[in-house]
């Protein structure tokens, strides 16, 4: 995978539009968003955006700078993750890796991370976050 700061600079450059949009909603999050009902929602809403958009692991990977199968993971992580991790812990993985997954593929499906993580129905959501 790229570094995050290669991967965000070639989103940014990319994906200019909703770049500082999508980058102050997720930024407007609190850890506590940041749940097993969230990941099962980014899960869900990854692929069904992904398959939406014509998009395959591969070449939706390849826009992001990681491995397919990583792509495949994000979006099948509840099926493992509930057997193996679950049992134990709480987050799936560090909240920090979290938000930057969600950001990245936000912004590269070009739907809000409010949307992608379940706080809105709105795909294109363009406020901010509140409690």
């Amino acid at each position: 995978m790229k570094n995050r700061a290669e991967a965000l600079d070639y989103l940014r450059t990319n994906y200019p539009d909703n770049f500082d949009l999508y980058t102050k909603q997720v930024e407007s999050l609190s850890d506590e968003v940041f749940d097993e009902y969230s990941v099962d929602i980014f899960s869900q809403r990854l692929k069904e955006e992904r398959c939406d958009q014509n998009l395959s692991y591969s070449k939706f990977a390849k826009e992001l700078g990681m491995d397919r199968s990583y792509v495949y993971y994000l979006e099948n992580r509840n099926a493992v993750s509930n057997r193996r991790i679950y049992s134990s812990k709480k987050r799936y993985i560090k909240t920090s890796s979290y938000r930057f997954y969600v950001l990245i593929a936000s912004i590269a499906l070009d739907v809000s991370p409010l949307y992608m993580i379940g706080l809105t129905d709105d795909r294109y959501y363009e406020g901010i976050y509140k409690e």
